[in-house]
């Protein structure tokens, strides 16, 4: 395996492929992290993923009109997000979808935490589930 270091540059396009190029930009979390933006050359379709971040302006730019944005909603603390703020979020970048991953689960469940995000954003926020698949 080999690990290659990622400038911290926004939009910087890590990796150019039959079907599909990766943009990373640094996020804003506790420990250097990113968010990823993979634009599928064959569809035009584009999806994003926030990584754990708080709410910060390159997760919109990143995001912007994303065919879906899949944002962590851990919780509203230090380097993360809550349902609501992934929602506000994703309204800024005009994402066409929000799926929410990085959630509560079990004890920590919140029954809110997916209408706090749909009172945000709309109808077009799901759960991201266990061996769930997105086709683009």
């Amino acid at each position: 395996m080999t690990f290659d270091r990622l400038p911290s540059k926004e939009r910087y396009l890590a990796l150019e492929c039959d079907g599909f190029k990766l943009y990373t930009s640094e996020v804003r979390h506790m420990i250097p992290t990113i968010g990823m933006r993979f634009e599928f050359t064959d569809t035009g379709k584009v999806v994003t993923y926030s990584c754990d971040t708080a709410p910060c302006d390159e997760v919109v730019r990143l995001g912007a009109d994303s065919d879906i944005l899949i944002h962590e909603a851990s919780g509203a603390f230090l380097g993360h997000s809550s349902s609501k703020q992934a929602a506000e979020i994703a309204l800024r970048a005009k994402a066409k979808k929000l799926c929410l991953i990085h959630y509560p689960t079990g004890n920590y469940w919140e029954d809110s935490a997916l209408t706090d995000a749909q009172e945000v954003f709309g109808d077009d926020v799901f759960l991201a589930k266990d061996m769930m698949e997105l086709n683009f």
